[in-house]
């Protein structure tokens, strides 16, 4: 039989991952609940692929911008600091610069031009060669730099990423002086401790770098090899890898992703003779794992009810959770609160929400307006309510206290 068919890439739609979580249980289970609910038939040599953020959230694998600073300042002695060949980056680079700035006295920004290694361009071939400028034999200060191409503004990203880079240096309280050059040893012209910050090419600029006579020499893989008062790391590879969580915090590349590769490999693979008893099998297991999971949910939503009798109007914002688990916590607190319970399930700029009371009152003005103001969707009937909202906490509470809701938070 010929083969007409190539790959086949499919997504699988899961529960959100959050610190603290199972990563092979997760994953193992949407991929079966997926191929059951759909009638897949998986093949041998199938590949499950899992984003290394997913991993690394739930290993909680994060550092601040002060445990970065606080591993500069231990390896580099704290004083000037070479930053050389970082790409152009708000999310990949833009709190690693702070964290480095943090951790010394003075950064000597040396960037490549016309672009970073990964093509990102400061300024074009045709503006060189108008300018009469050699990236590879000159080397510019900030002040040559704007006399030959002025203010230079990235076309996507609308950033001037120069002052950008200078202003997260200055705004972390340390010395900024930008330099353009294409050889690595040129920094030091300016110090003799250097963080190369370049990506592929580290090693061999390491290496250029030793031989010339540097004194300190780090990569980003360098840095965060070890917790740092509590932080996240990776042994191999530091801080390479990382982006932006948060606006305070990086997200590392995660440990161990080959154990967690074969774990979920093992989980996944059986022989070829053993797959329908082998699904049989998982199927049965993560029946029960529901099962259990549900009573657990009840007896959680009975203690919750328990506290919130008699409180009149009561909201709540729990961390996500599937919509029927925020129908049921909602219809537990309606029956035992007197007034309208409003559960909200979700992270900041998303939630699920339930609104019901046991009285059957009508709720539906409170849940048209509520969708206008809060950017929702959803309705109900006799006295329920569900859906979803795109917004803030802080705005639902608001929203519940100027509609003359006395609510228990």
């Amino acid at each position: 039989m010929s083969r007409t068919l190539g790959t086949v890439a499919r997504g699988v739609r899961t529960p959100i991952f959050r610190e603290g979580d199972n990563v092979v249980e997760g994953v193992v289970s949407s991929v079966l609940t997926a191929l059951k609910e759909n009638g897949i038939q998986p093949h041998d040599k199938d590949v499950a692929a899992v984003t290394e953020s997913v991993v690394a959230r739930c290993q909680g694998n994060y550092a601040t911008v002060e445990q970065i600073a606080a591993d500069v300042k231990a390896k580099t002695g704290g004083k000037t600091v070479g930053v050389t060949f970082p790409i152009l980056s708000r999310n990949r680079f833009s709190l690693l610069l702070s964290g480095i700035a943090a951790g010394v006295e003075k950064v000597v920004l040396m960037l490549s031009y016309p672009s970073d290694e990964v093509g990102n361009h400061l300024v074009s071939l045709d503006q060189l060669d108008e300018a009469g400028i050699d990236p590879w034999h000159d080397v510019l200060d900030l002040e040559q730099f704007r006399a030959a191409f002025g203010k230079v503004i990235h076309p996507f990203t609308g950033v001037d990423y120069v002052d950008f880079y200078k202003g997260i240096i200055e705004d972390a309280g340390a010395q900024a002086e930008i330099v353009f050059a294409n050889r690595v040893q040129t920094v030091l012209d300016y110090t003799d401790t250097v963080i190369c910050c370049d990506i592929h090419p580290r090693q061999r600029s390491k290496r250029l770098l030793k031989k010339a006579g540097a004194r300190v020499v780090l990569g980003l893989d360098d840095l965060l090899t070890a917790p740092v008062n509590g932080s996240g790391y990776n042994p191999q590879y530091g801080l390479l890898g990382s982006n932006k969580a948060d606006d305070t915090r990086v997200k590392l590349f995660p440990r161990d992703a080959d154990v967690v590769a074969k774990a979920i490999g093992q989980r996944l693979s059986v022989k070829p003779v053993d797959s329908e008893a082998a699904v049989e099998r998982l199927e049965g297991e993560l029946t029960s794992l529901k099962l259990r999971c549900a009573q657990l949910e009840e007896s959680v939503f009975e203690s919750m009810a328990k506290e919130q009798a008699g409180k009149g109007n009561v909201l709540l914002f729990q961390p996500a959770m599937r919509p029927d688990s925020v129908r049921r916590l909602m219809d537990a607190v309606s029956k035992t609160c007197g007034g309208l319970a409003a559960v909200f399930a979700g992270e900041e700029g998303h939630y699920a929400y339930a609104l019901g009371r046991a009285d059957g009152q009508d709720i539906s003005p409170l849940v048209k307006t509520m969708n206008t103001v809060l950017h929702g969707r959803g309705g109900g009937r006799n006295g329920f309510a569900q859906g979803s909202v795109e917004t803030e906490r802080s705005a639902i509470e608001s929203f519940f206290k100027e509609n003359g809701y006395g609510i228990c938070n």
